[in-house]
């Protein structure tokens, strides 16, 4: 108790003391309690509000840590994903991205969309690092985009075999060998009917 002071003004401060404590710990408790039960995102993806700050600076990391660089602008279209080795560097990247965008890769595509036009594809290529979770992989992301069902089912099958295939023989080290191979038939007196119209034979098999 200071100079001057009553017993009663002293009770009264500690009293003033308590309540402030007693607010700021009600407020902090609704906080995190708002925080915690409080979710943002939509459908089966979502996150407590305490988390975002966490979730965003996780998320910048990983990006930053994981892509091993990418070429081409931005599309929105169909994409694949390979496997490759961890010779797999940017010159390969470069030359897979070449590959992709020369008049001889588009020729490869003109006899499977059954006799229609083919587009002209654009294309964006992305290295991703290995992860303890993840391989190393090439991403490539296409435009415009092509449905796995309907008349350009054989286009579209076609156009993954073929980057399937520069991505194995660009890789110094390829992962998946590409012996012994099905050959892709597409039927095109059945393309507008219900029956399934793009198959895989033997080498063997296959006509002439």
């Amino acid at each position: 108790m200071g100079r001057g002071e009553t017993p009663h003004d002293s009770s009264s401060k500690r009293g003033s003391s308590r309540l402030l404590r007693w607010i700021v710990g009600i407020g902090i408790a609704a906080a995190l309690y708002w925080g915690c039960t409080t979710w943002v995102g939509s459908g089966d993806v979502g996150l407590p509000v305490i988390l975002v700050p966490v979730a965003y600076v996780y998320s910048l990391w990983n990006h930053i840590g994981e892509n091993g660089g990418s070429i081409g602008e931005p599309l929105v279209g169909s994409g694949s994903s390979h496997s490759v080795s961890d010779r797999f560097g940017k010159p390969e990247l470069q030359r897979l991205y070449a590959r992709l965008t020369s008049d001889a890769f588009q020729a490869t595509l003109t006899n499977y969309n059954c006799g229609d036009p083919v587009p002209r594809f654009q294309y964006a290529v992305t290295l991703m690092r290995q992860r303890p979770a993840s391989a190393r992989r090439v991403e490539v992301t296409y435009a415009p985009s092509l449905a796995p069902a309907g008349r350009t089912r054989c286009l579209m099958f076609r156009v993954g075999e073929m980057i399937d295939k520069a991505v194995s023989e660009i890789d110094p080290a390829p992962t998946m060998p590409r012996d012994n191979e099905y050959v892709m038939q597409c039927d095109c007196s059945k393309r507008d009917g219900t029956e399934e119209w793009v198959t895989w034979v033997p080498p063997s098999t296959s006509p002439r």
